[in-house]
């Protein structure tokens, strides 16, 4: 059920579920029950699944991780100091940190169990006389495909657990930066949790035995390190420690695909991730353009605004241009172009999302005209959960491929249009600043508006996180954004609104808006399975891990487009 609407000038008071002095609320023991339970989950599968040396590895670096964030929460719980920098509406979020770990393991869990990751490579190798623009990998034997696997599992494995040991060194360090430590008990135990999974984590990546890799590793960990650690005193109240620590997280799980792909010969030969190797460059340029625009004097900024287009230009002449041709051996532009038109599926799914988008933005200005105040935010906002469904699900069943480059573009384009907005860089800065005025909701305190750009990162999560590429159609996983936010968050907010009679103990979401929520998503996942668009038995297991993501949306107050479809994926991989 939504919330009422808040934006960054307004006075903020917390809500009445978010207790900052005294103990942890009801509220935040369900949610770290409930991901507990998922960890629980996972691991069970993990030890089914990988030797005994990885399980152990795993376990220590899951449960030591889950065990000092739980320890924070409830020591931090009573330090006011600590919310100055981060949102003041929700809890610091410290347990949501292990969610993208946890997204990576069930990930790399589910391509073994399923041997999707060899079955890709053998459907390559069967037509390589066809795809020789996208793969060549002559003289592969089932062997050494294997190995390939196990050699890039090993490495995403103690490369995601290294950035997670990092992360959580830099939620702590904005813990402590005030000076005021916990009692010295807490200081021990908090050290020897976070020493065992960094040690932990660096067994795992020596598994992979490459140099140059394990060097890479350590420079994208401590990269994430220190945006933790800063980046809250440079965009205050936009973040929780949680959400940050997941983006931040997110970002470099996303860059590491390309970067083991040039740091590796094992992988080189077949190019099978050249989206992801596109994606990586396109944001690191929009990050260096930004960056770079910030760091300029200040001056420059509203006598001189062509500067931001200067320096978009160079940015894009200089990094994007050679790096793309690096990665897709041709010019960016014409592998778009080729990409696209070559393909009659591709033209017709991108007509119908341009219908799709057009009837999206007729409805939200009709809407944001028609009525004024928080309903007519509400209802826009939930209007486009409702268009991302008929968006993704005809995108996953027809070409994923497609949809996961278009969602890379969207997100591009999303972050250069706040990019715009928030230094109001004429000629557009403050026309697209007042059209966004109609999507802020309560969780957008900050200067930065993030909750539509998040709303695609989570519904685009699951194409840009796994590991798989889907040959034959998208599988049941991919499928947990537009199922977690597009059905079930919906379905939550409208049978909160029409049925909502009980509450959750410490919150303002009701217990018929959860029903609503779990029964949408089977609902859904059921017709899906039934009508063959996706290969999986409608079990038990499925329900549960719908009944876990619905309890985590109804008592979780990060935000949920972020968080949620984390680990509705882990679920979903596991099922």
């Amino acid at each position: 059920m939504a919330a009422p609407i808040a934006t960054a000038s307004e006075d903020i008071t917390p809500r009445p579920d978010v207790v900052i002095m005294g103990t942890v609320t009801r509220r935040i023991q369900l949610e770290i029950l409930v991901i507990l339970a998922v960890t629980a989950y996972v691991l069970f599968e993990v030890w089914n699944t990988f030797s005994i040396q990885l399980s152990v590895c795993l376990t220590v670096c899951l449960c030591c991780q889950f065990l000092t964030l739980t320890l924070k929460t409830f020591l931090d719980n009573h330090q006011p100091h600590i919310r100055q920098l981060f949102r003041s509406k929700a809890d610091l979020g410290y347990v949501c940190s292990i969610l993208v770990p946890l997204t990576v393991v069930a990930d790399l869990v589910y391509i073994t169990k399923h041997n999707v990751f060899i079955d890709m490579l053998e459907w390559l190798d069967e037509y390589r006389k066809t795809l020789h623009d996208i793969v060549d990998i002559w003289g592969l034997d089932h062997r050494h495909k294997a190995q390939v696997f196990d050699h890039y599992m090993h490495s995403m494995l103690g490369c995601a657990f290294l950035v997670s040991y990092l992360a959580t060194l830099g939620v702590i360090s904005n813990r402590d930066r005030s000076k005021r430590l916990p009692f010295t008990c807490s200081l021990w135990t908090t050290s020897v949790l976070v020493t065992a999974s960094g040690i932990a984590a660096g067994v795992i990546l020596s598994m992979a035995g490459t140099i140059a890799t394990t060097i890479a590793a350590l420079v994208l960990s401590l990269l994430v390190f220190s945006v933790t650690f800063y980046l809250p005193n440079h965009l205050p109240r936009t973040f929780t420690l949680g959400e940050l620590s997941c983006s931040v997280q997110l970002m470099a799980a996303l860059l590491w695909k390309a970067v083991y792909v040039y740091t590796t010969t094992d992988i080189t030969n077949f190019k099978i991730y050249s989206i992801d190797s596109l994606q990586t460059i396109i944001y690191v340029a929009i990050f260096v353009i930004i960056i770079l625009y910030v760091l300029l004097p200040a001056h420059l900024h509203g006598e001189r605004p062509w500067v931001f287009y200067v320096v978009f230009t160079c940015v894009s002449v200089v990094l994007v241009l050679p790096t793309s041709y690096m990665a897709l051996g041709t010019d960016v532009v014409t592998w778009m172009f080729s990409s696209i038109f070559k393909h009659p599926k591709r033209v017709s799914l991108l007509m119908y999302w341009m219908v799709c988008s057009v009837v999206a933005a007729v409805f939200s200005l009709w809407q944001g005209s028609d009525t004024e105040g928080d309903r007519s935010n509400t209802i826009t906002r939930k209007s486009f959960h409702l268009v991302i469904v008929a968006v993704y699900i005809p995108g996953l069943i027809v070409d994923a491929q497609f949809l996961h480059l278009a969602s890379v573009c969207a997100g591009a384009f999303l972050l250069l249009l706040e990019a715009v907005r928030v230094h109001t860089i004429p000629p557009l800065g403050q026309y697209i600043d007042s059209s966004f005025k109609m999507f802020v909701d309560d969780k957008d305190e900050g200067r930065v508006i993030l909750t539509h750009i998040y709303l695609l990162v989570g519904l685009s999560l699951p194409l840009w996180i796994t590991s798989i590429r889907p040959i034959n159609g998208a599988l049941l996983p991919m499928y947990s954004g537009v199922i977690s936010l597009g059905v079930g968050d919906t379905a939550a907010s409208v049978g909160g609104v029409l049925f909502g009679q009980h509450k959750w103990p410490g919150s303002n979401k009701s217990l018929e808006g959860t029903v609503t929520c779990a029964i949408s998503q089977v609902l859904v996942l059921g017709s899906l399975i039934l009508t063959g668009v996706v290969s999986s038995p409608l079990s038990l297991s499925l329900v549960v891990a719908v009944i876990l993501s619905s309890l985590f949306e109804a008592f979780t107050l990060q935000v949920d487009n972020l968080v949620l479809p984390l680990l509705t994926y882990s679920l979903l991989c596991m099922s």
